[in-house]
């Protein structure tokens, strides 16, 4: 039989639904308005099923406001909730230095995922980072990018102790890392974040004590799984059935 382009999918295989309500949620000081099916927002647990349960959001225009936050990153938050997909991958070779660009709005999207309560999506932001650890950047650069020092900062002045984002940082640094990143801390000693320098510290400390450590972390230019997930040891990651979702 010859192989045919066959665009059809079982009856019942779709989780679209668009007789859903829709929700319009207005975002940033300029009030950029996002109109998305309430059943896309309403995941169990998440900041949007909590504020819609709320008294003074009930009634036929239903509107969520988030001024603090930034209208692009909860663009690429919708635009996920749709495709599954992470439209964040810079263009390389039209922009040479892109590692505050490129981190700095992964690192955004980590802390936005924090606070609508999507670990979901702090996962799949996680797999987007391990894979942005990889990139070489401009050209036919063989130089990984590596998040800068205000990145670096950025993220943990936002997020807590454990979280998983900040012990892949540490990780990335381990494996990754070099004399030559700490020439900007040396020249602006106040530029690097205290606690970063000691989680780093810490972790070397281990790795001197236990070596089997470091097979831990060559796994991330491979495969680490869901290392740095939010998810328990017991439960199914929810990245699709288990397939990393790609950041385009």
């Amino acid at each position: 039989m010859a192989n045919l382009n066959d665009p059809r999918a079982d009856q019942d295989s779709s989780t679209m639904n668009f007789q859903a309500s829709i929700i319009k949620v207005v975002v940033g000081t300029d009030k950029y308005t996002y109109r998305v099916h309430k059943s896309y927002l309403t995941k169990p647990g998440s900041f949007f099923e909590t504020a819609l349960k709320k008294p003074w959001i009930k009634g036929h225009h239903r509107t969520i406001e988030l001024p603090e936050d930034d209208p692009y990153d909860f663009h690429v938050y919708v635009q996920w909730l749709y495709t599954g997909k992470l439209f964040c991958k810079p263009l390389y070779e039209q922009e040479p230095e892109t590692e505050e660009r490129n981190y700095g709005l992964l690192f955004d999207l980590y802390v936005l995922g924090q606070k609508l309560l999507d670990r979901e999506f702090q996962d799949r932001v996680v797999d987007a980072t391990i894979a942005a650890s990889h990139d070489t950047g401009y050209k036919e650069s063989s130089k990984r990018l590596f998040p800068s020092d205000g990145v670096v900062d950025s993220l943990y002045r936002r997020t807590s102790k454990g979280c998983p984002m900040r012990r892949l940082l540490i990780d990335l640094s381990i494996c990754q890392g070099g004399e030559g990143w700490m020439v900007p801390a040396q020249n602006d000693p106040d530029g690097i974040n205290v606690e970063f320098l000691i989680d780093l510290a810490t972790a070397f400390y281990k790795i001197q004590a236990d070596d089997t450590i470091m097979d831990k972390l060559e796994e991330l230019d491979e495969d680490p799984g869901c290392e740095y997930h939010h998810h328990g040891k017991d439960e199914e990651c929810g990245s699709y059935g288990g397939k990393k979702i790609e950041a385009l």
